[in-house]
């Protein structure tokens, strides 16, 4: 355990560039992947699950996340499930953390270092060190999500496999997530999911039939 609480130790540093918020975040991030490591270290494949936590993407979300569960041996997530709700917001955020608040729990004179420290951040960043691979699914503009593809992109681009939802087709006023079919991707999301694209790891779908269909093409451990 040790060892292995060292290696955690490490990774949360990784996930701060280096800044030392003190033992005490330390001890909680270590806390919170310790009470949720167990499926890391079961033998199980490993699926976390990205996007938008909006009121409607979110079911697309937890939809790919119910596929991947039903196979045998296999553990699929969302952040939320994981996070105490009292700390949970659904709407996004523009600081990376599209799965939660950005108002990290900090207790004055417990030990850290002034400032807020990105406790959420360093979270998502233990849990994407450990899952096997991680299943962003995308269907336009969103901000968390947005910054989430850049933090795949230059950490954890090999075991990324990114859903791209497709309008072609679709009927605009059918629409309920509050994406512009005409023009639903930024520029920079473009380029990082032609990434994706370029390695055969980007999956467009365009409603719930052609998302199973996409999903079922992802591989086990």
């Amino acid at each position: 355990m040790t060892e292995c609480s060292e290696e955690v130790e490490s990774k949360v540093l990784e996930a701060t560039n280096g800044v030392d918020y003190g033992p005490a975040f330390v001890n909680r991030v270590l806390r919170f992947f310790v009470e949720n490591s167990y499926p890391f270290f079961s033998g199980q494949t490993c699926f976390f699950v990205l996007g938008s936590y909006d009121t409607y993407p979110i079911r697309r979300l937890q939809f790919v996340e119910t596929e991947l569960n039903a196979r045998t041996r296999t553990y699929a997530f969302l952040l939320c499930d994981l996070l105490d709700p009292s700390q949970f917001e659904t709407g996004e955020t523009e600081n990376g953390a599209s799965e939660a608040s950005t108002d990290d729990e900090h207790t004055e004179g417990a030990g850290d270092s002034p400032g807020d420290p990105p406790e959420t951040h360093c979270k998502f960043y233990l849990l994407a060190s450990y899952a096997d691979y991680l299943v962003p699914v995308f269907e336009g503009r969103h901000a968390g999500p947005s910054v989430e593809l850049g933090e795949i992109r230059n950490n954890f681009f090999e075991k990324t496999h990114a859903f791209r939802r497709n309008y072609e087709g679709l009927n605009p006023d059918e629409l309920n997530n509050g994406v512009d079919p005409t023009n639903p991707y930024s520029q920079p999301q473009e380029d990082v999911l032609g990434l994706f694209d370029s390695v055969d790891r980007l999956y467009d779908w365009t409603d719930k039939a052609g998302l199973t269909r996409e999903v079922d093409k992802l591989p086990n451990r």
